[in-house]
């Protein structure tokens, strides 16, 4: 990650009650780089979230997060993350379970994740 440069990403994820999630970009600590707050509807559908994070220092193994700061519960649809219009797509950088095909077979035609504070 770049520092000062926009990563953009996309995140489906839902929720049953109304729920703040934190999108974050860290270092390899998990130190927080760039955060943001979303606050969600919470009545049961996916909802997609497009956002914009920019990283305030520079890392070679950054990481994504999606936190939540409350009691609540979550259900994890997709995420995808890529250098901003600066970038280029032939870089772009993929998060989920693409390193571990097996799970994703293992998860069949639902693959949500469920994430609980």
């Amino acid at each position: 990650m770049l520092k000062g440069q926009p990563y953009d990403g996309i995140l489906r994820v839902k929720a049953q009650k109304l729920t703040t999630i934190y999108l974050s970009l860290r270092d390899e600590q998990g130190k927080i780089l760039a955060e943001a707050p979303y606050k969600m509807k919470g009545d049961g559908t996916i909802e997609e979230i497009v956002f914009n994070l920019t990283p305030n220092a520079e890392t070679t193994k950054g990481q994504f997060g999606i936190t939540l700061k409350e009691q609540g519960e979550i259900e994890l649809g997709f995420a995808f993350l890529q250098p901003g219009e600066w970038g280029d797509l032939h870089h772009a950088v993929y998060i989920g379970f693409s390193d571990h095909p097996e799970f994703l077979r293992e998860m069949g035609e639902n693959p949500y994740i469920t994430g609980k504070r």
